[in-house]
Parts: structure tokens; C-alpha cells; sequence
């Protein structure tokens, strides 16, 4: 019986072209076969015993096969991403025709196969322990804020939309936002990564060279290390006082 209704008594059950009965009759095997499963066979099966003389029908417990379907791969729908560091953007990447639905987190990596995870974006850490070894790398921060919107196919599938919003910091710059897809039909997590191409203003820092020792009417060295993208037209120069030394030079 599939979902109450009676499929056959003969083990062929000739009416389901892709059902049958297997097992040794002497030992009362009545096993169901059912290949090139379907989504249409995801339902709940038992075993009827019909009638016989002074025996009532009989009824076995109920069994429920649940069909899993393999989404398609994750993607970012907007795959460029250049942006000023401390600005917020905002990426949706999609899991579609999933059963059951995929879940979907968000990371920063070293490398576009998030094989060195930097930090994990919002919850995506918790998403995935200890479903992936990645859990166990890289940091968590909060200050990144998901959103996410399951709809449901005809074909009883489901399309998972995740939205991200956060702002990248300067040592994200040449790293890769990746979305990370977990579902029961993956071995391990399915991923679609992208370049974090950051600008930022340009960050100084004043050092004195350690190995100077400073005497009167020697001389000493300073260092001013200047990051920045893009770094070009940056001027640099050195002053003492609010006034600039001419002789002061940069490389």
C-alpha cells in the first residue's frame, strides 16, 4: 500500500512499471523494489494482509520514504565586487530546486576554496558544526546582518535566497567572500567565492629604527609606512614643527 492505496497482489505489480516484489515466497518475503526513484515516491508504504478464512485483514506499521533531491550549485547573483572599505554592500547568493532545502552561511577566506578561513559572517559558523572541518578555523563576527527567503517549486523543491550585508575591512582587501551550501546530498559543503577588491584611504604609520641609538649631533632614521588603494598620486613628505623638509625622501 502507498499512502492507503492498494498497489497489486501479484509481484510484478504490473500497474507500477517501476515497483516490485522480491523475496522467497517459502519464507514469506514480500519485499518492495522501487527503481529510478521519483519525487512522486516520496510517501508512506505498508504491507497488507488480506482477509483469509476466519483471518481478518492485516495491516503492517507504517513506513515513510523520504526522497532527497541534490540542489543545484550555489551562486552569487552579482559576481563582481569592488567597494571602499568601511562601506556596507550587499550580496544574495541562491540554492535552487533542493529537497529539503539547502542552508546557506557566509565567509571570508584566504583562497577561493575556502580552504583558510579568515572569519565567519554572522551565524554561519553554528550553521555548519560540526557538519564541515571549516568550523573549527578562523573567527566569528557579528557585524554582518542575513536574511534569508525559502520558496517552494512545483516539483515539491525548494529555492533558498540568502542576503548579506556588511562592511569589509582593510585586511579583507584581496580575500574572497564565499558563500557556503550545505545540503543531506552533499558529501562535504559546495561553495561560490569571489574577490574582495577593497579600496581605503591611506593608513600612516610614524617608527623609529629600532637599532638607532640617538646621540647628540648624530643622526637617526624614521620610517612612515604609508597603505593605501589605489596609491596613486599620494604624496608624501616629512615635517618638523608644520614645516616641510625638502631633503626628506620617499621610495
Amino acid at each position: 500500500m502507498k499512502n492507503g492505496f492498494g498497489l497489486g497482489n501479484d509481484r510484478d505489480l504490473s500497474l507500477f512499471k517501476r515497483y516490485s516484489m522480491e523475496g522467497r515466497i517459502s519464507k514469506g518475503e514480500y519485499n518492495l523494489r522501487i527503481i529510478n526513484v521519483q519525487m512522486d515516491d516520496d510517501d508512506e508504504y505498508a504491507c497488507q494482509i488480506e482477509a483469509a478464512n476466519e483471518n481478518p485483514t492485516r495491516v503492517s506499521n507504517l513506513a515513510k520514504l523520504t526522497v532527497l533531491v541534490k540542489p543545484e550549485d550555489p551562486k552569487l547573483l552579482s559576481p563582481n565586487l569592488r567597494t571602499v572599505v568601511g562601506e556596507y554592500i550587499q550580496r544574495s547568493c541562491i540554492s535552487k530546486h533542493g529537497k529539503p532545502q539547502a542552508k546557506i552561511g557566509w565567509l571570508i577566506s584566504d583562497d577561493p576554496n575556502a580552504s583558510s578561513v579568515s572569519l565567519w559572517l554572522d551565524d554561519s559558523r553554528e550553521k555548519f558544526n560540526p557538519v564541515s572541518k571549516l568550523a573549527n578555523s578562523g573567527r566569528e563576527i557579528q557585524n554582518a546582518r542575513v536574511v534569508e527567503y525559502v520558496s517552494s517549486n512545483d516539483d515539491r523543491t525548494y529555492n533558498v535566497i540568502s542576503n548579506i550585508s556588511f562592511a569589509p575591512r582593510m585586511e579583507d582587501d584581496d580575500k574572497y567572500l564565499v558563500c557556503l551550501v550545505n545540503h543531506e546530498t552533499y558529501i562535504t559543503p559546495r561553495l561560490h567565492a569571489v574577490r574582495l577588491d577593497l579600496n581605503y584611504p591611506p593608513k600612516v604609520e610614524v617608527e623609529l629604527d629600532n637599532n638607532s641609538k640617538l646621540y647628540e649631533h648624530g643622526s637617526a632614521q624614521l620610517f612612515c609606512n604609508v597603505k593605501a588603494k589605489p596609491f596613486k598620486n599620494i604624496k608624501i613628505a616629512w615635517y618638523r614643527n608644520g614645516k616641510e623638509i625638502i631633503l626628506a625622501t620617499a621610495s
